[in-house]
């Protein structure tokens, strides 16, 4: 059999199951809007339907209403509120500083992004990847502010990494803290979306799907 036979029979098969058998991104929690002026550790609290040990991948909207004052501090966090958070701290939390956005697995301090000053009645689009790399337990979380299309595909070039180890190998909840707001400061979450993200054997066999297919198409204009 020729390979370009082989190619599209090969691809046919491969189109036609991954049609039903593709992993996708399967939501596991959402909501339209949240809006928080109060400072509580768990607010809006979300308990999944099962404890889940995959990669997550995390989008919502977050805007501000006030002043940001150094250690504001709104965020989503996973399992509790001193597990994995994403967020707003204000001004890095030091003297001066202005960055404001951050991601962390644990502790009280982060990682965030360079020029992340939030301008308040701005919208900002956070998108984060909470992984496990080499361990058992989630050690990897980051993060994009207003991520292009390409990072959205691709997973690459976060604004901001946090490496600490979490000492978690599942998540089984995620809600929100806040605190520090004073007095008309309000935060608003927007188009919350939490997704497992399939293994990455599964996507290897999407990706060899799609080249193949690619082959396929180039050698019938050839």
């Amino acid at each position: 059999m020729k390979l370009r036979t082989l190619a599209a029979v090969t691809a046919l098969l491969l189109s036609s199951s991954l049609a039903s058998a593709a992993p996708s991104m399967m939501t596991v929690a959402s909501f339209d809007q949240l809006l928080l002026n109060k400072n509580g550790d768990n607010q809006g609290q979300i308990n999944l339907v099962q404890s889940l040990s995959n990669s997550l991948l995390i989008n919502f909207d977050i805007s501000f209403t006030g002043n940001v004052d150094k250690n504001d501090f709104a965020a989503l966090w996973l399992n509790s509120y001193q597990g994995p958070n994403m967020g707003i701290k204000g001004n890095k939390d030091c003297g001066s500083c202005t960055d404001d956005l951050f991601v962390r697995n644990s502790g009280s301090a982060g990682s965030f992004g360079l020029g992340s000053n939030v301008t308040p009645g701005t919208s900002y689009h956070l998108m984060g990847l909470l992984e496990k790399v080499n361990s058992s337990n989630y050690n990897r979380f980051s993060l994009w502010i207003d991520p292009t299309a390409d990072e959205t595909f691709s997973l690459k070039g976060a604004d901001a990494v946090s490496l600490d180890n979490s000492g978690l190998s599942t998540i089984s909840s995620l809600g929100f803290r806040t605190a520090n707001l004073d007095a008309g400061d309000s935060v608003s979450f927007r188009n919350l979306n939490v997704s497992v993200v399939p293994e990455p054997a599964s996507l290897a066999l999407v990706s060899l799907g799609l080249g193949l297919l690619g082959l396929s198409a180039k050698r019938r204009r050839a």
